[in-house]
């Protein structure tokens, strides 16, 4: 008998600052909604038929959950079994730059299995693969390339994971930091680039797979506008935002001249620095921290704003 589904509001939140000031309601991104689902034989499921995959794939908040099982195999062609989403739009080799990025936790027992590409249509091959190895050690393979690794250690553990591309250089990072840039195989004009991201293995299921994927995004750099959201009582709301420079845009709706207060963690739950005490503007209901100065290092951070005696909570993850 198969187990059952894995519930999503079980998943794993490694927010040591969450549970220190016993908050946890943020919302920092939603689910691409512009994307398609392949499951074993089925491929090309749009998104309207998704609730009839919910056996090997479920969203919940702003979580993607997949699962495969020992035995699973497709019976299209060759010996493999795919549980994959994939966007829907592709983009040339240019000046633009795409990404593919999110918060990765995998659990299994396979010796190799695939948890995110980059693709063209060239070949249909990938020209990056991100895999977990023996249950615990993340590498990527540039096509062409022997794999690398990126760390050990990760099983069902969570990681930050994303993938960059303009078409003419490809780059992955790892938990904030730049691990690769190199030349893709194919640069011509006519190559179309694109992302997915799942359970892939090039055999016969021979464990169960769960992953989740919290926070997914992709597609161009430039529109990627990460936000958390906390609701207030009578429907007021505080948001916050990451803007170039390492700098935080803090917003609220219906709240000027409310007195702020503005706090940087790290991971463990260290603040860093004194809290910064503001005033919200009157007509935009805006402020701007700079809460790193000119100097910032890689890796996650949180800021906690307080206002009107709620908290809302935002991760920053800096890659430079």
């Amino acid at each position: 008998m198969r187990k059952k589904f894995a519930k999503i509001s079980e998943r794993f939140v490694s927010l040591p600052i969450a549970f220190i000031l016993g908050v946890f309601s943020t919302v920092w991104a939603e689910i691409p909604q512009d994307i398609r689902l392949w499951v074993l034989n089925d491929r090309h499921i749009q998104r309207p038929d998704f609730h009839k995959y919910t056996k090997n794939y479920r969203e919940e908040g702003n979580v993607q959950a997949f699962q495969l099982f020992k035995g699973d195999v497709s019976t299209e062609g060759r010996i493999h079994a795919r549980l994959e989403v994939y966007g829907n739009e592709k983009f040339n080799p240019g000046n633009k730059w795409y990404i593919m990025q999110g918060t990765w936790k995998v659990k299994t027992e396979m010796k190799l299995i695939c948890i995110a590409q980059l693709k063209d249509n060239v070949t249909e091959n990938p020209q990056i693969m991100v895999h977990m190895n023996d249950g615990h050690r993340i590498t990527f393979s540039p096509k062409g390339k022997g794999p690398t690794t990126l760390a050990s250690e990760y099983k069902d553990k969570e990681f930050e994971l994303k993938i960059r591309s303009n078409g003419l250089v490809e780059e992955v990072y790892f938990n904030g930091v730049k691990k690769y840039s190199g030349k893709p195989n194919h640069t011509s004009s006519g190559t179309k680039n694109y992302f997915r991201w799942g359970l892939y293995s090039n055999d016969k299921m021979s464990h169960d797979a769960y992953m989740t994927v919290t926070n997914a995004y992709i597609g161009a750099e430039s529109e990627y506008k990460p936000s958390s959201v906390l609701a207030f009582n009578h429907g007021q709301g505080l948001s916050l935002r990451t803007l170039p420079d390492n700098r935080v845009e803090v917003s609220a709706t219906t709240l000027r001249d409310t007195p702020l207060s503005l706090k940087l963690f790290d991971t463990s739950g260290r603040m860093l620095g004194s809290p910064s005490i503001r005033t919200l503007k009157s007509g935009n209901n805006q402020s701007i921290w700079r809460p790193f100065g000119d100097k910032s290092g890689p890796g996650q951070y949180f800021i906690v704003a307080e206002v009107a005696g709620k908290t809302a909570i935002h991760r920053m993850v800096l890659s430079r």
